[in-house]
């Protein structure tokens, strides 16, 4: 069973994915199966509450320093698991440097702030 902080962050991230844009077309040709490939739907993740999916956002875009916030994006939003992945795009994107092997503590470091942060405002008891 999910701590409820699991489910705020996985909430959060499957709202911040459901905005990103991936690179196709408006139209729903993208989406086409062929009936090689049908299978059996997978089950519906539960709906996002906008209001927790906002909070969480806003405890995360104040998150100093910035590596913290990265590490976090990078970990649940785009689900990178390699470290070097996660140090070369931060390196490239935000010029900020993290040492491949410093990334599990500064994940749970920025967890445990986004954490604090949720208490404070009273989303999390």
């Amino acid at each position: 069973m999910k701590s409820e902080f699991r489910r705020l962050l996985d909430q959060w991230a499957r709202w911040v994915r459901e905005g990103m844009y991936y690179g196709h077309c408006g139209s729903v040709e993208h989406k086409y199966r062929s009936p090689q490939c049908w299978e059996s739907p997978e089950p519906r993740p539960p709906d996002i509450v906008l209001s927790e999916a906002l909070a969480v956002e806003q405890a995360i875009v104040g998150l100093l320093p910035e590596k913290h916030r990265i590490v976090l994006v990078w970990t649940h939003v785009h689900r990178c698991k390699e470290p070097w992945i996660i140090t070369r795009q931060a390196k490239k994107r935000y010029k900020v440097w993290i040492r491949p092997h410093d990334i599990a503590d500064v994940l749970r470091d920025a967890e445990s702030m986004v954490r604090n942060r949720l208490r404070r405002s009273g989303l999390m008891v």
